[in-house]
């Protein structure tokens, strides 16, 4: 369960697409979730960082296409 967590999307210009803050999922603690604007075709950055209740810190970003 994170205390602390961030993820936002981007498209490949660097503009933000998410919409809200993220959040921990209330299912799943493991998860992070963001709201998006409606995506057009293109690649997208997903950017999260966390740091959990023992003071760990992970961050990471991965790339995804809509066709």
């Amino acid at each position: 369960n994170a205390l602390f967590s961030k993820i936002t999307v981007t498209d490949s210009g660097g503009k933000l697409v998410s919409k809200g803050h993220g959040r921990v999922s209330a299912n799943n603690p493991r998860l992070l979730e963001v709201g998006l604007e409606p995506l057009a075709a293109g690649q997208y950055w997903v950017r999260w960082s966390v740091v959990a209740r023992d003071g760990h810190h992970t961050e990471g970003k991965y790339a995804f296409t809509v066709k």
